[in-house]
């Protein structure tokens, strides 16, 4: 166990983020996890109330969906053990992260 916390559960992060697929259709985000537990997220784009984007200087970044996280904000993005926490989905990690979230918006008016 203590080999996990310690630096199994990087591997099996990167492990999970490779398996992930995101898409974008002009009715669903679409956010297929990877891992041990696959899970598939669908959401209505047009009912999206919340779109948050975190770009970096390369151009990659995070866009998150819906983010109606009430969880206490002195906790940052860390949870504790036995605290179970929603995170809002979200496409991470992605290249040119400025034009997938136009594409969202794009799909989203129109």
């Amino acid at each position: 166990m203590g080999i996990y916390i310690t630096v199994g559960r990087f591997f099996y992060d990167s492990y999970k983020r490779g398996k992930t697929l995101y898409a974008v259709t002009d009715k669903r985000i679409i956010i297929k996890k990877g891992g041990i537990k696959g899970q598939t997220v669908t959401l209505n784009i047009k009912s999206l109330q919340d779109i948050s984007i975190n770009e970096k200087p390369d151009g990659s970044g995070t866009i998150t969906f819906n983010n109606n996280n009430s969880f206490p904000s002195f906790l940052g993005q860390s949870s504790w053990p036995g605290v179970k926490r929603t995170q809002a989905p979200a496409f991470e990690f992605i290249n040119d992260v400025r034009t997938v979230y136009n594409l969202v918006i794009k799909q989203q008016i129109s």
